[in-house]
């Protein structure tokens, strides 16, 4: 079969284009057109029409089906990450306070610190947070003729960074597919990429599980594509100075390297990249720190070999059935269409052949890094759904590839796979006649005939399950952007409209407009949801902590001066003991603002403003996940959810004893 498609190519005189090409570029080397007839002159201006059609909206035109072009894929990929840059709340409070917070103190010099950063400990690395303190830095000191204050825009810088480094990730990804399993799986990566809501979201937060995701993107697409010296560098990059525990991840890609290169290749490349990366690691800790530290190896010896009541598991277990429903509701369909893959299995088991051998090994090879990740992860018994983020790209892959083959296998399509595809740069040579010859090429696909109305069935259930996924999607995301972020947009309130950019509060006694008149904003139960200093217009504006039902250790603020990194916190400790100096005396009247979730049956203690002092400022609604039903709670159903779900009032409180309005 590959035989006679070669012979086909090399009689049309055409030649594959190269990845480094452009699009349009082997169209163009197409042998002149043949001679038309006067009255065929309409045709052909159509044809012309068709192929330049082609050259801007598809990619690879000579390989066999269609798929967008880098330019329209980039389009897409992108809008939906500003999309998430700019409309997506932040889920977790490690985010804020293990990474948005210490950035903050770096920038403005000051904001929280949670125990990891305690010299004492020093699990977290300043090393990670080197590029966006960069970028945050830029626009603080720049100025910016804009209504918004500069820390809200530098907030939103670093995320639009992310955005556009998950992009360039996504898109090589993309298009290395396209040469690994064809045009049809790698049209599927782009939708699931573009419409996984679990992506959507993981793509601009500040976390180390992310900034895998993004370096495995980019791992994926140079492994599938033969590019083992870049593989090994983003996997070193990934796992440390991203997440260490991802290293699992290239165990595949580090067996398939030393087969194919030997493992004097996999060394020599691995062990002085990533003793490059430990030093520049250990010498920003040894900076920051003060002393000589290595916290990548720290986080390893706190969370491998645990002290006695510390370790992940004191802030709370879940079983396999968390990562399970985590992945249906970010990845609707798509997760199902990853599971396919083993059914695929079982059937070859049993001698039903799906693969031949060469295509069995290729998906072994490159859709196992989902399935290991997920087999040791599941086994720990402390679970986040942040967790998850580093095999995000694997997974999508994996469910594209496994639709593909399912949907082929099904309608009677054959599925014929070069044994080991070369990569891009070797893929023509030119015969000993002048003609183009393809050499192992992409893959490619026999249909066997009088099937075509089962390609019709192929193409109307690909569409189908692309039309589910995109529903899907989109109800989740809407639902987690419309149910969740009233915290992300109370505080943008509160700074620009009543805080005025950090002139001062409103209709205020002159004492408060004074710049050295500290002004606290109080949370309770509601700690764990505040989005960052940077929604706080100035350093006279502090968040404080107030006693509620929550009895565990809370962030405290860094020493503000040039080495507040090197001061041990009184207080911190690794097994969540709760502090008392960590609460702020008096909040009936020392609290001058209070952000509170009000529900029907709140403890009194969570609200220390005295009813007839409290003067509502903003509100916002939060829907209450414990009063909601399934699946509304979840999925944003239009016309039907408002009814299945409960919407409680999110408030930004001003304290009038503390701070009394004038006229």
């Amino acid at each position: 079969m590959q035989r006679s498609s070669n012979s086909n190519l090399r009689r049309r005189r055409t030649r594959v284009p190269d990845s480094r090409e452009p699009a349009g570029r082997a169209e163009n080397e197409v042998s002149s057109e043949p001679r038309t007839e006067p009255g065929a002159e309409a045709s052909r201006k159509r044809g012309k029409v068709k192929r330049a059609a082609l050259v801007l909206f598809s990619r690879y035109n000579k390989l066999e089906g269609w798929s967008p072009n880098l330019v329209t894929a980039a389009f897409v990929i992108l809008f939906t990450r500003i999309a998430a840059a700019i409309l997506s709340g932040i889920a977790d409070c490690d985010e804020t306070y293990n990474y948005w917070e210490p950035l903050h103190y770096l920038v403005y010099g000051y904001g929280f610190e949670v125990w990891e950063y305690s010299p004492k400990f020093a699990l977290r690395s300043y090393a990670f947070l080197a590029p966006f303190f960069g970028i945050s830095s830029l626009i603080a000191r720049s100025s910016v003729p804009l209504d918004y204050d500069a820390r809200v825009l530098s907030f939103f810088a670093v995320r639009i960074f992310l955005a556009v480094m998950s992009t360039a990730a996504d898109l090589y990804l993309y298009d290395s597919t396209v040469w690994r399993f064809g045009k049809a799986p790698a049209r599927m990566l782009l939708v699931f990429l573009v419409g996984a809501p679990g992506t959507f979201r993981a793509s601009v937060e500040l976390l180390p599980s992310s900034f895998s995701m993004i370096c495995f993107s980019a791992f994926a697409a140079s492994w599938m594509v033969g590019e083992y010296k870049r593989a090994i560098g983003l996997l070193a990059l990934a796992s440390l100075l991203g997440w260490p525990y991802t290293v699992v991840i290239g165990i595949p890609m580090a067996v398939h390297v030393v087969y194919r290169k030997g493992i004097a290749f996999f060394l020599a490349t691995g062990i002085p990249t990533g003793c490059l990366l430990l030093l520049v690691i250990a010498a920003f800790d040894t900076y920051y720190y003060g002393k000589p530290t290595l916290s990548t190896l720290n986080q390893i010896m706190y969370n491998v070999f645990p002290v006695k009541g510390a370790g992940s598991e004191i802030f709370g277990v879940e079983d396999w059935t968390y990562y399970a429903l985590n992945l249906v509701l970010n990845f609707n369909v798509a997760f199902v269409f990853a599971s396919l893959s083993l059914a695929l299995w079982l059937l070859q088991s049993l001698g039903l052949k799906v693969w031949s051998l060469p295509q069995a090994l290729s998906r072994v090879i490159f859709l196992s890094p989902c399935w290991i990740w997920l087999v040791i992860f599941c086994s720990v018994p402390h679970k986040e759904e942040r967790f998850l983020a580093p095999i995000y790209p694997f997974l999508l892959l994996t469910a594209a590839v496994s639709l593909n083959d399912t949907l082929r296998y099904a309608c009677g399509i054959d599925i014929v796979d070069t044994p080991e595809p070369a990569h891009p740069k070797e893929q023509s040579t030119s015969s000993s006649h002048g003609d183009d010859e393809v050499k192992a090429t992409m893959t490619t696909i026999a249909r066997r005939k009088g099937s075509q109305h089962w390609k019709s069935a192929y193409i109307a259930m690909s569409f189908t399950a692309v039309v589910v996924f995109v529903a899907l999607s989109i109800s989740r995301t809407y639902a987690v952007v419309d149910y969740f972020n009233a915290p992300f947009k109370l505080f943008q309130s509160l700074s620009r409209h009543e805080l005025r950019g950090g002139i001062g509060p409103r209709t205020s006694p002159p004492v408060f407009a004074d710049e050295d008149t500290e002004l606290n904003v109080c949370v309770g139960k509601e700690w764990y949801r505040f989005p960052t200093s940077f929604f706080l217009p100035g350093r006279r504006f502090r968040l404080r902590f107030t006693r509620s039902t929550h009895s565990g250790l809370l962030p405290k603020y860094f020493k503000e001066d040039e080495h507040g990194t090197r001061t041990e916190p009184e207080g911190m400790n690794m097994f969540n003991r709760e502090d008392p100096a960590q609460y702020l005396e008096n909040p009936h009247l020392n609290c001058h603002y209070f952000i509170d979730l009000q529900l029907p049956d709140d403890d009194p203690i969570e609200n220390p403003i005295p009813v007839e002092d409290r003067m509502i400022l903003f509100r916002e609604q939060f829907v209450s996940v414990e009063r909601s039903r399934q699946p509304f709670r979840s999925f944003y159903i239009p016309w039907v959810s408002d009814a299945y779900i409960y919407r409680a009032p999110y408030l930004a409180i001003r304290n009038l004893k503390a701070l009394p309005l004038t006229s």
